[in-house]
């Protein structure tokens, strides 16, 4: 860029009659004016050319991108093999019993005792451990299942604990769950064995469940709309498990249930359940699988449930108080064995335990049991030789001292005293590690 008005003030300057110096002043004044004027000419011009060579390689790479249906089909292969990514969770639980004397079996007077129920092996031995595998299937459904292990005889018995899809997104607050699942008949059946606070099931569930009511059927709930929790819920099952049996039409058993609770402070909750199974009954096994002590005939059994909790400020780390009491009662009627020798059924069973985080990772606590049997029949042989004849009740207390280093790890020992002469007091030391994920745990 020329300045071309330099020369007339050169001019304008000389006609005027400056004096040379100031003159010479003046012409190297302009000069430099001139020479800033081309250096910022220069520089805006190399300014624009950078940009234009950026614009320029910028358009290249733009060309070299894929196209958008070849992202998308690299990016939906990836996921197809990524799709489903389960959680993984290992329940290792072992534990060493010894008993006050040699223990042949577990017998309740009163009560048929399920396949499940019997004596832990006496030494060391494997307990129930449990491996379990979890995932949101897709944006409806979730999915998990839990394979037990546990000692069987002396054998190594594996199981399908649990298997089974609950939907994601039901309106009016609806969830439907589907296949093998823990009954909600009650509090402690739904929990799995390692979240117990003691290491043997309470009294009335081994007497009348055997240990766990398992479902095999659908259970549909509801979280209903109010001002304070409020839950209520149906199942239907096929009753093919104790303490129903035989071959039926569709659901064999039905549950129902109801449960509330609610914060009474910072520092307490509580939580109270109410529940009731039925099923048909046809020819139910009896003592060691006779047929002469073969139940049929219909079954119900009805359940009260309460839980009480307590920490400082809702903070259960340092410090915290767990009361639990559960009810059962089960009434029956129908026949006995092959010849149809009537049969009325009433057994009912209660527990009340009470667990202290008395410091950080320790913890103690208490538990007393008692379950009772009223049978009738007009042939009272047939009664005592299935063992279904009872002469008061049977009880039972137990104590327990745990160490908790971690949520991960538990050491626990506890001592349950005689229930009667064939069933002694028993000392359990079990040892508790969870690997992996693991979801928390119910109330």
């Amino acid at each position: 860029m020329k300045i071309k008005y330099t020369t007339v003030l050169l001019l304008l300057v000389s006609s005027v009659g400056f004096a040379n110096d100031d003159l010479q002043a003046i012409r190297a004044e302009i000069m430099a004016m001139k020479q800033q004027y081309e250096t910022k000419i220069s520089a805006l011009e190399a300014r624009l050319q950078a940009a234009e060579e950026k614009i320029n390689q910028q358009s290249q790479q733009i060309e070299e991108i894929p196209q958008a249906d070849t992202i998308i089909a690299e990016t939906s292969e990836t996921s197809n093999a990524n799709a489903f990514n389960p959680a993984l969770s290992l329940i290792f639980d072992g534990r060493y019993v010894d008993y006050a004397h040699k223990v042949d079996g577990l017998t309740f007077p009163g009560f048929v005792i399920g396949p499940e129920a019997g004596v832990e092996p006496e030494g060391f031995n494997l307990g129930e451990s449990e491996l379990t595998l979890s995932a949101n299937i897709d944006d409806k459904f979730y999915g998990q299942a839990t394979i037990a292990f546990a000692n069987d005889a002396g054998e190594t018995a594996v199981e399908v604990e649990e298997m089974f899809f609950q939907t994601l997104s039901l309106p009016y607050g609806m969830t439907l769950k589907g296949g093998r699942y823990f009954s909600a008949l009650g509090y402690l059946n739904e929990q799995h064995a390692h979240a117990w606070d003691f290491a043997q099931a309470p009294l009335v569930y081994q007497a009348l469940f055997g240990s766990q009511l398992k479902n095999d059927g659908l259970q549909l709930s509801m979280l209903l709309p109010t001002d304070f929790y409020l839950e209520a819920g149906l199942e239907l099952g096929n009753a093919l498990g104790f303490p129903a049996s035989g071959e039926h039409n569709g659901f064999g058993s039905q549950t129902a249930f109801v449960t509330t609770g609610g914060d009474i402070s910072y520092s307490s909750s509580w939580q109270l359940g109410l529940s009731y199974w039925r099923a048909s009954v046809k020819q139910r096994e009896g003592l060691d699988g006779n047929p002469d002590y073969a139940f049929t005939g219909d079954s119900d059994i009805k359940a009260l449930d309460f839980v009480y909790k307590w920490a400082p400020n809702g903070n259960n780390k340092l410090q915290n108080v767990k009361f639990q009491f559960e009810y059962f009662e089960r009434n029956e009627d129908g026949t006995l064995g092959e010849d149809l020798v009537d049969y009325d059924g009433n057994q009912n069973g209660w527990y009340g335990e009470v667990a202290w985080l008395f410091k950080p990772n320790w913890r103690a606590g208490i538990r007393h049991d008692n379950i009772s049997a009223n049978n009738n029949s007009l042939n009272l042989s047939r009664l005592v030789d299935a063992g279904l004849l009872a002469d008061g009740s049977q009880t039972q207390n137990s104590l327990m001292v745990e160490w908790l280093p971690s949520e991960f790890t538990r050491w626990r020992i506890q001592y349950s005293d005689k229930i009667d002469r064939l069933n002694p007091a028993q000392w359990t030391f079990q040892y508790t590690y969870s690997m992996g994920s693991h979801g928390a745990h119910q109330f």
